[in-house]
């Protein structure tokens, strides 16, 4: 039986056929149970081809202006969060406003690409970081 599947696509790829398709009409399961309405196969689910059809975008001029547009008001929404979250940001454990203090430092890391996002207390397989400074300033 595999060696008929391989010969199915071998022959799919050789013809020019479409090779996708002929790969996934071997692929479907010789038993398929029928679970709640879905296709299972040994508690692993069967892809359903429809949920990965490609949405194209409209080709409609005035649908695809409507488009940009909920596009637009779906990054200011996202815009307004993120300033309202920050407005209420305490600094955990990073600090958003660094200009006075970065221009003290810069002269001790410049050039250096230092990781100091995170908790200070947790281990990271980054190992150029800052967490001994983190720690003595919360020590502090």
């Amino acid at each position: 039986m595999v060696g008929s599947k391989a010969a199915s696509v071998a022959a799919a790829a050789a013809t020019g056929a479409d090779l996708e398709a002929a790969l996934m009409r071997e692929a479907k399961p010789m038993l398929q149970l029928e679970v709640e309405g879905r296709a299972k196969e040994d508690d692993v689910d069967v892809a359903d081809e429809a949920a990965f059809a490609v949405v194209e975008p409209p080709v409609d001029e005035d649908a695809a202006a409507e488009r940009q547009a909920e596009v637009g008001r779906l990054l200011s929404g996202f815009r307004r969060h993120l300033d309202d979250r920050r407005s209420h940001h305490l600094g955990y454990p990073y600090n958003l406003d660094l200009d006075e203090l970065a221009q003290q430092l810069s002269p001790l890391f410049q050039g250096l690409c230092i990781n100091n996002l995170g908790d200070p207390f947790i281990e990271s397989n980054y190992g150029v970081h800052s967490r001994p400074m983190e720690v003595a300033v919360l020590d502090w």
